[in-house]
């Protein structure tokens, strides 16, 4: 569930793992100790590890790998209704986008198709050429007030780049809701000290005509690696 709620009126555009421990240790002894204990322990280790590590490391990290599953949303007024929207993602560190839900009324079974394009969407939005289909498949829509995964991505973004992505729903229903913005297109929406959403665009189906100073409504799935 996410907190808000759609807005009263509603128009559709006009045609043209791995889990990590839940608190992972601040800061590990540093340096390790120089030699093993020489009494050993009263009670010995009810479940020892059956292969362990000949040469265990000299210098430990201080600070545990980031890779822990995060979240970003834009929003989730809704307003308009499409066939699909675009935006755009830059990684202010390096990152995975490992998931994108979106915003449907709708609680049917419908096709989905994810493009990504590496260096943002300025120029592309007509070009299915310059397009990669990174996913494509069915999902169930969860409709009202909640958000509708897709799942199965594995998108990396280096640090300082921008890749953009085009959330397609083939046919004749508009299924994806996104938000009307006075905010113009290619321009941070959100943030956080990891990625920046963009503005993007709806868009007619299968790369056809499409709205500037669109926010697509959903959250982006994600990891640092």
């Amino acid at each position: 569930m996410f907190s808000g709620s759609s807005q009263q009126f509603e128009f559709i555009e006009a045609r043209v793992p791995r889990t990590p421990t839940p608190t992972p240790t601040p800061l590990p002894t540093t340096p390790p100790s120089a030699s093993p204990t020489e009494l050993p322990t009263a009670h010995p280790t009810s479940h020892p590890t059956p292969n362990p590590t000949a040469s265990p490391t000299s210098n430990p990290s201080q600070a545990p790998t980031e890779n822990a599953a995060k979240s970003l949303d834009t929003l989730w007024d809704a307003g308009v209704r499409n066939a699909g929207v675009m935006f755009e993602v830059i990684g202010k560190k390096n990152i995975r986008i490992t998931g994108i839900d979106i915003y449907t009324p709708y609680t049917d079974q419908f096709s989905v198709r994810v493009y990504e394009s590496i260096g943002g969407m300025s120029g592309k939005e007509r070009s299915s050429n310059l397009w990669i289909k990174v996913n494509q498949g069915i999902v169930r829509g969860a409709g009202n007030n909640n958000p509708t995964p897709i799942e199965g991505l594995s998108s990396f973004i280096r640090a300082g780049h921008k890749t953009a992505f085009y959330i397609s729903t083939p046919g004749d229903v508009p299924r994806v809701r996104y938000s009307v913005v006075n905010i113009n297109t290619g321009n941070v929406y959100k943030e956080n000290d990891d990625i920046q959403l963009l503005v993007g665009t709806g868009n007619d189906p299968q790369f056809g005509q499409f709205y500037t100073e669109r926010m697509w409504n959903g959250r982006i799935h994600y990891e640092l690696v």
